[in-house]
């Protein structure tokens, strides 16, 4: 079963523009993101998506490879789904996202490993990791409620279950290429209206979403704060 990682990223972000190309010790940080996901060693290959000439430019200084998208697309997932004939090869699909910079490549192959592939209904994975009482009440932090399955059952921005315990639902997914497809075809529904949580749509239509525990935690780059405590930490491990 072949495996690729993919990096959609867009220069335009709303919260923090031009993030992917944001200077990290001399890097930009999807460079980092890059680097890591070829850690990996389940993954045979790895690809940025971008509709950006900027990021094209910069991804082939480092000599990676760069799959051009339409500019027109809604979400990460709708940017993989328009270049999905391109990754006809691969039965699974990793979608990183360009703002994690300290998640590791060994993360993709945990994931795949524990991922249930000879039960069809579970067409994607993910992850969750601990979350405190005051980061619940974020609702940038999105919560993740799962049974002894391992299956998640509710995505939400509100602190759930009610007394907790909490946990922070991590945004990268393993697809079944398949279904990436069949994704893109399904309406959205109720909750993931209410939510803004386009994972919603995979358990609103009935499918099933497999989760772990990611062995520690890692930080999005929303903010210049998050780019700052991100450069810290990777200073300190240079320090050990």
């Amino acid at each position: 079963m072949k495996l690729c990682t993919v990096i959609p990223v867009r220069m335009a972000s709303q919260r923090f523009p031009n993030k992917p190309l944001k200077n990290i010790n001399g890097k930009p940080m999807l460079q980092y993101v890059w680097e890591n996901a070829n850690n990996s060693k389940f993954s045979n290959d790895v690809f940025v998506l971008t509709s950006d000439s900027e990021i094209k430019t910069a991804v082939e200084g480092f000599h990676g490879k760069v799959i051009m998208t339409p500019e027109n697309v809604k979400s990460g997932t709708e940017r993989l789904a328009s270049v999905l004939g391109q990754l006809s090869e691969y039965e699974f699909i990793f979608n990183l996202q360009g703002d994690e910079p300290l998640f590791r490549g060994e993360n993709i192959d945990l994931l795949f490993n524990e991922f249930p592939k000879d039960d069809d209904r579970f067409v994607c994975g993910t992850f969750y990791f601990p979350l405190n009482n005051v980061s619940a009440k974020d609702p940038n932090n999105v919560k993740v409620i799962f049974n002894d399955k391992d299956e998640a059952i509710y995505f939400s921005r509100s602190p759930i279950p009610y007394r907790g315990p909490y946990f922070k639902h991590i945004g990268v997914y393993l697809y079944r290429r398949d279904f990436v497809k069949t994704y893109m075809k399904l309406l959205p529904l109720a909750n993931e209206v209410s939510e803004k949580l386009e994972q919603l749509r995979i358990i609103e239509h009935g499918y099933k979403i497999f989760i772990t525990r990611l062995p520690e935690d890692t930080i999005g780059v929303d903010t210049e704060n998050d780019l700052k405590a991100v450069e810290d930490i990777l200073n300190d491990k240079e320090k050990i």
